[in-house]
């Protein structure tokens, strides 16, 4: 993360609640354990094919960050719920289909291919183009103070 020094500046920053962390809050029913194991389904594969897979940070450690390198956190930030469509989960599995080329075992592929489709159509069946809210995107706003301290 690059962040300007200017006196004043003002940065916002957006991201995701990582949504199988420790700080994430336990799914309650099927439809949010769908996403919970897409995320980790799709993590497995960009893995298993030898590529880093993308990392989400908590809000959390965001704004210990900002703090960290001198910017006031402007209170309060704001956190929207994340609805999670048979479509939204469909993209997540697509990266999956598309690293089972990468691995070193086939067979391993094969077997992982059988388990993306098997999610893929457990979120048809229990979100379809409804949907289930579960984690959140946030919006951080922070400002580095003047050098005179107003």
């Amino acid at each position: 993360m690059i962040l300007l020094r200017a006196p004043d500046a003002l940065v916002h920053v957006v991201g995701l609640n990582p949504v199988y962390a420790t700080t994430a809050p336990p799914p309650t029913d099927a439809a949010q354990q769908i996403v919970v194991d897409t995320a980790r389904l799709r993590d497995a594969c960009i893995l298993l094919a030898a590529h880093r897979p993308y990392r989400e940070f908590p809000a959390t450690w965001i704004i210990r960050q900002l703090e960290r390198s001198g910017f006031e956190v402007i209170t309060p930030w704001k956190s929207y719920g994340v609805i999670w469509k048979h479509a939204t989960i469909k993209r997540q599995l697509d990266v999956a289909r598309r690293k089972l080329p990468h691995f070193a075992d086939q067979s391993v592929a094969a077997a992982m291919r059988g388990q993306i489709d098997a999610l893929d159509a457990s979120a048809k069946k229990l979100l379809g183009a409804t949907g289930v809210t579960y984690g959140a995107d946030y919006v951080i706003s922070a400002r580095l103070p003047s050098a005179s301290g107003e």
